[in-house]
């Protein structure tokens, strides 16, 4: 009995470790199709200690967009760094920033520039929030 509840529980595991990346493989065609027009390629990949992706960093020419595959919490405090850094960043250089949130949370966040400096800097608050959003 116990080894039959082991093998459930092992598939169930699986089973939403796959449900996360097909959750994610849509949120990036999303995220590409309404790149109206550009390219969007991956820049980075960021992995739970286990080798799950928990999030990805898609770079293109003028917009960076950050996509979860679990939503961060909103109340997290690098969540909130991020998002208030990326407001500052949008009264300094005038970037457009998206955030998108589904369940309880960020889903994704795109910010669009013309300057690439301002580009760099947002992507540096994305990939350092990703970093420390890491699911334990």
């Amino acid at each position: 009995m116990s080894q039959v509840r082991e093998a459930l529980e092992k598939e169930i595991a699986e089973l939403e470790h796959r449900l996360q990346l097909y959750q994610l493989i849509l949120s990036i065609l999303d995220t590409c199709r309404q790149g109206q027009g550009e390219e969007l390629e991956e820049a980075q990949e960021f992995k739970t200690k286990t080798g799950g992706v928990y999030a990805r960093l898609l770079r293109g020419r003028k917009e960076v967009v950050l996509v979860f595959t679990e939503p961060a919490p909103r109340n997290n405090p690098y969540t909130k760094y991020m998002l208030k850094a990326l407001e500052r960043l949008k009264e300094d250089y005038g970037i457009e920033v998206d955030v998108e949130e589904g369940g309880d949370g960020v889903r994704r966040v795109r910010v669009r520039a013309d300057d690439q400096d301002a580009l760099d800097e947002a992507r540096t608050v994305l990939e350092f929030a990703a970093t420390k959003l890491k699911p334990r």
